[in-house]
Order: structure tokens, then sequence, then C-alpha cells
């Protein structure tokens, strides 16, 4: 990931083992996450790392049982997608070439429905 025309959708299915439990979606490279999703209980936070610092968004949890995230690129913006809603539009994105994909989860019994990355190179 972050060449450009990227896109990374994923359907979690998520239940609270704990009540600070949470999961995250980001693109790493090395140790920086330049996009991060962070899915808790009541909220999923979102924010992507432009040219003129964070750009960053918190939306209340969707109640459905399968929760839809989907990180689209097109000409140098981000927008991240929250159950096929625009939660975050971040121009002028700086995602490092080279950047992977990554899930961690603590707290929560989860279960991924479906993943898929494209584009990019």
């Amino acid at each position: 990931i972050g060449a450009a025309g990227w896109d990374v959708a994923v359907g979690l299915a998520l239940e609270q083992a704990r009540v600070d439990g949470q999961a995250a979606i980001s693109l790493v490279r090395g140790e920086n996450a330049d996009v991060l999703v962070r899915i808790e209980k009541d909220a999923v936070h979102a924010r992507v790392r432009t040219a003129g610092g964070w750009q960053e968004t918190r939306a209340a949890r969707p109640e459905t049982k399968v929760l839809r995230l989907r990180l689209a690129e097109r000409g140098g913006t981000v927008t991240v997608f929250i159950n096929d809603q625009a939660a975050l539009t971040a121009p002028q994105a700086k995602v490092a070439l080279g950047s992977v994909l990554r899930f961690e989860s603590t707290g929560m019994v989860w279960g991924m429905t479906d993943l898929q990355v494209v584009g990019g190179e």
C-alpha cells in the first residue's frame, strides 16, 4: 500500500469481551501508522496523516452485526468509510510507500468476514 489508487475493505464481527476492549486497523510502515481506525465499544475513531498534520474524526459505532470498513486512496486523498458512509476525507494524505495493513484486537471476540486489498504498487 502507499502508491496511488489503492483500496482496503474489511468486514468485522466484533463483540466486547471487556468494557475497554478495542480493535484497530492501520496502515503501517516500520513503527509509524499513517492511517488508523480504532473501534471501541461505542465509537469508531479514524485518523490520517496529511501534509498539514493529522486529520481525525470520531463517530458512533454502528450497531450492525458486521462492521464494514473501507479505506480508499484517490488522487492523494484518503477516505475512510464506515458501513458505506464517508466518515473522514483527508486530502494530501501521506501514506508511506510500502505500508502494510495491520489488524490488532484486545478485549474483543472478533471474526473477519471478508478482506479485500486492491491497487497500489
